[in-house]
């Protein structure tokens, strides 16, 4: 399985080459019409999941693709992923009003304890629309991550997202302070391991 959050160049810009390398026999994102591979690819849409052992994965957005904005961002999947009692919120480029929105849905339908997860991944890299408090309040995090390259043009994360996060009190891994992160989880739990500090690389100054 392949998941494509949307069609954006900073979360598909390869994805052909994973297909041709990999080769999933499923391909699901929130903009298939702009993926190069149009083989079994659909689009990803709430209620679909995928199983095996010790793991589960489950689409949480987009509820309705006719009904949403034509904004690349709001149409991204959104995934929570369980392995053994440790689960992961991986929010695409989501953010503002879409946000609210899903908040809102899994609030009035009685499911919103499906958002609590133990790691976030933040909604559009932490821009300032994105990871607000009512949403924080009911995902709980342990840890934050954000994916954001070094002094990029768009201040990600936002400064404001940072202290929305630690007013939570999760812990915030940013990728351009820790470089690659990698979550070690088994039946005993969760470990984490940030590249740039704990691989302790000889051609990385402190």
């Amino acid at each position: 399985l392949l998941v494509v959050s949307h069609g954006d160049a900073d979360h598909a810009g390869d994805s052909d080459w994973v297909v041709k390398t990999l080769r999933p026999r499923e391909i699901v994102s929130g903009e298939p019409d702009r993926l190069k591979t149009k083989t079994n690819t659909e689009s990803c849409l709430v209620g679909q999941t995928w199983g095996a052992s010790n793991i589960s994965v489950e689409v949480l957005w987009p509820l309705d693709v006719s009904g949403l904005s034509k904004n690349s961002n709001a149409r991204s999947c959104v995934l929570k992923v369980t392995f053994y009692d440790t689960s992961f919120l991986l929010m695409g480029d989501i953010e503002g009003e879409e946000e609210f929105d899903f908040v809102r849905h899994y609030y009035e339908n009685n499911k919103i304890d499906l958002l609590d997860a133990d790691v976030l991944i933040a909604g559009h890299h932490g821009a300032f629309k994105a990871s607000n408090h009512a949403f924080l309040k009911h995902v709980q995090p342990g840890y934050v991550v954000f994916s954001a390259g070094y002094a990029n043009r768009f201040n990600h994360p936002h400064a404001s997202v940072l202290e929305r996060i630690n007013s939570h009190a999760a812990n915030p891994l940013i990728t351009y302070e820790s470089g690659a992160i990698f979550f070690d989880v088994t039946d005993r739990g969760l470990s984490v391991t940030r590249t740039r500090s704990d691989a302790n690389n000889y051609w990385l100054l402190p």
